[in-house]
């Protein structure tokens, strides 16, 4: 960078501050699995298979490994709910006892 005043690709100015945030720049190795519902994870699901399809020399090792993670973020959704409805069921027991 030539001077103070210029940003590469992975910095952004912060409004009417002067202080630059840094983007995450993207890395090498498995895609970025943004989810934080498993609707997201179903989208993201989808977009690995289509990517993996259309690729004519696809990456299996990464394809696999993204598989993998996805299944092992998508499984903390599963335990989540199945703990909510523990806690249900428990109150509903209390509930029974009392009768």
């Amino acid at each position: 960078m030539d001077s103070e005043n210029d940003m590469d690709d992975s910095e952004v100015e912060n409004g009417d501050t002067d202080q630059v945030q840094r983007k995450s720049a993207p890395r090498p190795g498995l895609p970025r699995l943004s989810v934080r519902t498993a609707e997201q994870g179903r989208r993201v699901l989808v977009r690995l298979l289509r990517e993996f399809k259309r690729d004519p020399k696809p990456d299996v090792a990464k394809f696999r490994a993204s598989i993998y993670a996805l299944s092992v973020v998508l499984s903390f959704f599963q335990f989540e709910k199945d703990a909510e409805i523990e806690k249900r069921i428990e109150a509903i027991e209390a509930q029974l006892e009392k009768v």
